[in-house]
Order: structure tokens, then C-alpha cells, then sequence
């Protein structure tokens, strides 16, 4: 939602997409709701992807290894590394989601619907942009290629 804001060419350019999509850019923070184009949602799919890989990177240690030093430790140590741990299950859960959208830019979408409910659960309700928007944006995207 935001990274394709972020994602979106400087200028005027940015202004009038802006204002030609449902975008509130007086949110706080300003965000998109629906995707600008297929160009745009992979830039911002990629940005994700970036963003959720240099944050797993910036810790010290690995989830594996949080894990295998969580029963060593007690008090506050215990804590500290177990929200640590907890950290980087979320952004591991959100790696996953990426990268899989990532790569479902260039696969079937059946495909791409197995993979998901493989990694998410069939009717999982996080894994809908998966399943249901992005092979609708890139069935869309891919028929105006072939009209124009």
C-alpha cells in the first residue's frame, strides 16, 4: 500500500497518477489503496522485498540461532532475545509473502494459487492479494498489451 506510493516516478508525473488512482495522499501516512499499473506494483513488490531482506540482515543473529540460545537464558536476557526472536518471525512471514509475489509476476496464475495456499493456507485471508489481485492485475495488464 505505501511501497507503491514510494514507488511512483517524481514530479508531475507523480501528481497525476496520484490524482488519477484512489490514492490518499493526505493519509498520514499518504498511501495507495489499489495498484497504479503493473510496472509500478512490481517496483513496489521489489521495494518490499528490499526492505523486509535489509531489515532481517541489520540483526545480529538468526531467528535459528534466537532460538537455540532462548533456553539458556532467563530474566530480561530471556526477554529481550525473545522478542528479538519474535521480530524476525514476522518479517520471515513477510519475506515469504514478497518473494512469492515477487515470483508470481512471471508464473501461471494456477500456479501461483498452489504456491500460496502451499505456503499460506487455502483460504487464507492474507493471502487474497495473491490469489485474487495480482493475477487480476497482471490479466489486465497483460490483455491492454496485447489490444494496444
Amino acid at each position: 500500500v505505501y511501497a507503491r506510493l514510494l514507488s511512483l516516478p517524481g514530479g508531475d508525473e507523480f501528481e497525476r497518477r496520484v490524482k488519477s488512482r484512489s490514492c490518499s495522499r493526505y493519509a498520514t501516512p499518504p498511501r495507495c489503496q489499489q495498484a497504479m499499473g503493473l510496472e509500478n506494483e512490481l517496483a513496489a513488490v521489489k521495494r518490499s522485498v528490499h526492505a523486509v531482506d535489509a531489515a532481517l540482515a541489520a540483526y545480529p543473529t538468526t531467528l535459528e540461532e534466537d532460538e537455540e540460545l532462548l533456553p539458556t537464558l532467563s530474566g530480561l536476557p530471556l526477554s529481550l532475545v525473545t522478542l528479538r526472536r519474535d521480530e524476525k518471525v514476522v518479517l520471515r512471514w513477510w519475506q515469504r509473502f514478497f518473494k512469492l509475489a515477487l515470483e508470481g509476476f512471471s508464473i501461471e496464475p494456477d500456479l501461483l494459487e498452489n504456491r500460496t495456499a502451499e505456503a499460506f493456507g487455502e483460504f487464507s485471508p492474507e493471502s487474497a492479494y495473491l490469489r485474487v489481485s495480482l493475477p487480476a492485475l497482471l490479466k489486465v495488464e497483460r490483455e491492454a498489451k496485447v489490444s494496444a
